[in-house]
């Protein structure tokens, strides 16, 4: 996956939680992963964020 992201130029992802080998693979590809809960969290606020 990780590769496939850095094909398409992708410099962030915005995700869930994410195990250490998902990591290390994004961060070998320079991509960072931006990881939250969505417990009590505004769904409208992400969407947002996502579309800025």
């Amino acid at each position: 996956m990780a590769g496939l992201l850095a094909a398409l130029q992708v410099d962030a992802l915005i995700c869930g939680g994410i195990g250490g080998g998902a990591r290390m693979a994004l961060a070998q590809a320079n991509i960072r992963p931006k990881t939250f809960s969505s417990r009590g969290m505004d769904h409208s606020r992400v969407y947002s964020a996502l579309c800025l």
